[in-house]
């Protein structure tokens, strides 16, 4: 036998075999990286911040009860929300203020940052200001665009380019960066933010979502990025870094419905009005696309009116819009159905007075927990037992409810479930008023419950959300021993 046939055919065998293993390693390293998710970067990372880092900033504070991780939240321009946390008793302050904290934690599942405040100082009423002391601004908002370039935009940046149509070309120093706009078709071609989307989720190697909703799905072979507001507007964000988006992102605002909750609906009641009728909630809304530029549309009734508000989004006005229609209409009523309803309250509950909401019954109601009650005691003397902890609860300026004004209502809180409570402000599932007078019960509309508690205090629970109708019927009033 041939001893080196023999070598050289078992040097071949082991060839092959190294070969073929190089194979299924570079094979899987390939499919293993076609098919990983993109890299997600956080909302510190969007601000270049890290835990411990110590920030001073303004902004708007608001009690949310004793949750696990904060007591307040403070609303800030280039953060969102931030919760709060502190030894110092927070109630003690109204907004605005300044406010320096140290970073302490990300609730991931939100990014929600939560800090450990160190110092608040009480700042002046910005309403108390005279008008004429105001400096006038240069802050744009480019509404075929849905864009809003703040103040603090132009110590960054040179003024926007708007002459190539679809195209907004941003300076800063020697770099320029473009931004392709588009209004959304869905159609699936290159305008079809939802179809974008979609596909960029398996391609994108990085992605983030701002404070305000907007999602940016890096492409991943170029410098370039994809976002959709609300599949209303898209956005192409060429030949920019990762670093140098963020920074940008930081100083630019988009209109979401996130943001437009925190922005438009609070000022409803000075938008939406014809100098005798005033609106002063939200039934519904949703954003929408009118002539080619970001309209919000409004709907809310009372009693047997219906009033809906049309809005121009502009952040760059006082109140972040422009109304362009405002109609109330008389809703029907039907004569024999009110002859019938005293024959359904002929037997007087006792108090508390209940009477069943105006929703359907199969409604899936939210979950309750007798057994493991959410206490809020108030410093006026009384205690609210909600029948579960999965709440945020807080107070929100009032509005001077039409519908219970015979009770002299002068105050309301908000409550959402806790997974809502982004909406707790504009989006309420249940309000209640802290009145001086009861309601009889048979002026006491369907979606309301009165909880009489002494002479001169009196609780008006407003079920607005059907299924929190078993969680409003079990809510406790009590007076504090």
């Amino acid at each position: 036998m041939d001893t080196n046939k023999t070598v050289s055919y078992s040097t071949w065998i082991i060839g092959i075999i190294i070969a073929a293993v190089i194979a299924v390693v570079i094979y899987s390293n390939i499919n293993r990286s076609q098919n990983a998710e993109p890299e997600q970067i956080t909302i510190l990372e969007q601000h270049d911040r890290e835990i411990g880092d110590n920030i001073s900033l303004t902004g708007t504070m608001e009690s949310d009860g004793d949750l696990r991780f904060y007591t307040h939240t403070i609303q800030t321009e280039n953060y969102g929300t931030i919760g709060l946390r502190s030894r110092e008793n927070l109630n003690a302050y109204k907004w605005p203020v300044a406010v320096e904290w140290e970073i302490e934690r990300v609730i991931e599942d939100i990014q929600l940052v939560v800090v450990n405040v160190s110092n608040v100082t009480l700042l002046p009423d910005a309403t108390e200001t005279d008008e004429e002391d105001q400096e006038e601004t240069n802050a744009q908002y480019i509404r075929r665009a849905g864009i809003y370039f703040p103040t603090s935009f132009f110590d960054l940046y040179g003024e926007p380019n708007t002459l190539t149509p679809g195209t907004i070309t941003i300076t800063q120093w020697e770099d320029q960066y473009n931004i392709q706009y588009f209004l959304c078709t869905q159609d699936e071609t290159d305008t079809d933010c939802g179809y974008l989307a979609s596909s960029f989720t398996e391609t994108a190697s990085k992605v983030f979502t701002t404070a305000d909703g907007m999602t940016f799905y890096k492409m991943s072979e170029a410098d370039s990025w994809f976002s959709h507001n609300e599949e209303l507007f898209g956005y192409f964000f060429n030949d920019i870094s990762e670093q140098n988006l963020l920074a940008l992102t930081r100083q630019i605002d988009f209109p979401t419905l996130k943001s437009v909750e925190q922005r438009v609906l609070p000022n409803i009641a000075n938008l939406c009005n014809d100098g005798s009728t005033r609106m002063w909630s939200a039934d519904q809304y949703a954003l929408m696309i009118q002539s080619s530029v970001l309209h919000l549309a409004i709907t809310w009734s009372v009693g047997t009116q219906e009033a809906s508000c049309e809005l121009v989004i502009d952040y760059a006005q006082k109140d972040n819009a422009l109304m362009t229609q405002f109609v109330v209409q008389e809703g029907e009523n039907d004569e024999e159905e009110d002859d019938k309803e005293p024959e359904e309250i002929e037997e007087e509950p006792t108090e508390p007075v209940i009477r069943p909401t105006p929703f359907d019954t199969s409604v899936e109601q939210f979950s309750i927990s007798l057994e493991n009650p959410f206490v809020f005691t108030s410093s006026r003397g009384h205690t609210l037992t909600f029948p579960s902890q999965n709440i945020a609860f807080a107070p929100a300026e009032f509005d001077n409810n039409p519908v219970i004004s015979s009770a002299w209502c002068y105050a309301q809180q908000h409550m959402v479930s806790y997974a809502n409570k982004p909406q707790l402000e504009t989006q309420p599932s249940i309000i209640i008023y802290e009145c001086r007078s009861a309601l009889e019960a048979d002026t006491l509309p369907e979606q309301y419950i009165s909880y009489p508690l002494e002479e001169g205090k009196n609780f008006i629970v407003y079920v607005i959300d059907g299924s929190r109708r078993d969680f409003a019927n079990n809510i406790v009033v009590s007076s504090v021993e």
